[in-house]
């Protein structure tokens, strides 16, 4: 059974599907524009939370906005929508295969 679910592991790895997600995930750790969009959305998030704490509402507003506007560009980038494109098509291959050994 151990040889068989290192072998189905394997062909997984080795699937168009897991290589590409792979690839795209490597591009997104590496591309400093989203490296550093992706930590000032967290700063933003720590402001937001502190405005808050000090009751500082107008701040928050304005954090909060720009939050917006930094979420919309990091998920219309194309790496990240190419990225959940090839995460939910290896989910999908992932399921198939959990659905094929239930079986």
């Amino acid at each position: 059974m151990n040889s068989l679910a290192k072998e189905i592991n394997d062909e997984l790895k080795n699937s168009n599907e897991a290589k590409e997600f792979f690839k795209i995930k490597n591009a997104i750790l590496n591309d400093k524009y989203l490296n550093d969009l992706l930590n000032t959305i967290k700063k933003t998030q720590n402001e937001m939370k502190n405005y808050l704490k000090n009751n500082q509402i107008d701040e928050y507003k304005k954090a909060k906005s720009y939050l917006e506007i930094l979420k919309d560009e990091f998920m219309n980038n194309p790496l990240i929508n190419n990225y959940i494109v090839c995460k939910n098509e290896l989910e999908s291959l992932l399921l198939q295969v959990v659905t094929i050994i239930g079986e």
